[in-house]
């Protein structure tokens, strides 16, 4: 979501970025395709179509431009609202709040969250430690609130980033980081050292093979599986990419600069610039789609599916399935008993899936 055709669509709309989702469970195959697992879509925050900054129940909450999601341990869902420069908090009430930053002022000042100042937040993540981080995308930064509400600048800011945007940790707390319009992936060790895990700086491509050669074209989000494998979406080159922990840097789905939509195994597959990443608890891998206005599913064998919403149908229905309607969805995470959430940017509101069981066709 930066500076690349509609990879930034988010924050270039209105100054830049992008995208959201949802997904259908892989269903459990038993001999002739036994039920599958598929999301019901509704409306979960915000009012469709309306920008705005109200705090209160779900119903009366509004926001603009909704990016980043994190789940916190007691539940809670915090939202990343790019274009409010503020970071917002669902309770498991359903009760929205302004958890830090102050609607419609940007800035770049650390202190308590009330007087914090964000440019732009735009992806989240918690630590073990439950402090949250977030990528300040205009600030080029990484800001870390704690659990006492205390906002400071974590890394960045001094020319190590260039629209930082996805993040997430790995079991060792290391925070690996889209490094956007850099095109590499950092990775910050808990001491705060920063290394470029994958990619060349500023030398954008889609070659696979060793780290420290391969290529990525404004990678956004990231995902860590149990193994240590990362997980990239590659928004600029329309594919997902999977770095091992050996160091192996390849192209788990799509292919570079064929932006269309297409299911099918692997390469097989097409994406629009896809974006958020979100593993469920069978290790499928679910993926915002943002240019097809959709949302995609990669399950362990390799094999992609639409999950959720129909390509090139842009709008903002309820529905099971490919009858709901999304307009660039961004970011998505996993809540409690496999609820999915989704930002829907384009809607200023937060979609939930909640599974459902279907039939197979």
């Amino acid at each position: 979501m930066f500076c690349h055709d509609q990879v930034f669509r988010l924050t270039m709309k209105h100054t830049t970025l992008l995208h959201t989702c949802l997904a259908l469970l892989c269903g459990t195959v038993v001999s002739a395709r036994a039920q599958e697992v598929a999301y019901a879509f509704t409306n979960y925050a915000g009012l469709p179509g309306t920008a705005g900054t109200n705090d209160g129940p779900l119903v009366n909450a509004r926001f603009h431009n909704p990016a980043g999601l994190a789940v916190s341990p007691d539940g809670s869902l915090f939202v990343a609202d790019l274009l409010n420069h503020t970071v917002r908090r669902i309770s498991a009430a359903g009760v929205v709040t302004t958890f830090a930053g102050s609607p419609g002022q940007s800035g770049n000042v650390d202190g308590p969250t009330a007087i914090a100042r964000f440019n732009q937040p735009f992806f989240l993540a918690f630590d073990k430690a439950t402090n949250l981080y977030v990528s300040d995308l205009l600030n080029h930064s990484i800001r870390r609130i704690t659990p006492a509400g205390q906002v400071s600048t974590f890394v960045g800011g001094d020319g190590q980033f260039n629209r930082p945007a996805g993040m997430a940790f790995d079991a060792g707390g290391n925070l690996y980081v889209a490094d956007t319009a850099n095109h590499v992936i950092r990775v910050v060790t808990p001491g705060k050292v920063v290394v470029t895990l994958a990619g060349k700086v500023s030398d954008g491509g889609s070659s696979d093979g060793v780290a420290a050669t391969a290529q990525f074209y404004f990678p956004s989000a990231l995902a860590v599986d149990a193994e240590a494998n990362i997980y990239v979406s590659d928004s600029g080159n329309d594919t997902v990419r999977r770095i091992t922990p050996v160091g192996i840097v390849s192209t788990l789905a799509g292919a570079a600069l064929r932006k269309a939509s297409a299911d099918g195994n692997g390469p097989a597959a097409r994406f629009y610039q896809p974006y958020g990443l979100s593993l469920d608890s069978k290790a499928n891998m679910i993926v915002a789609d943002p240019g097809n206005h959709t949302i995609r599913r990669i399950s362990p064998a390799g094999e992609v599916t639409t999950v959720g919403g129909l390509p090139g149908q842009e709008g903002s229905a309820d529905g099971i399935g490919k009858s709901a309607r999304f307009s660039n969805p961004s970011s998505l995470v996993f809540g409690a008993a496999g609820t999915l959430f989704i930002t829907d940017p384009f809607n200023h509101r937060v979609t939930r899936g909640t599974p459902v069981h279907q039939s197979p066709k």
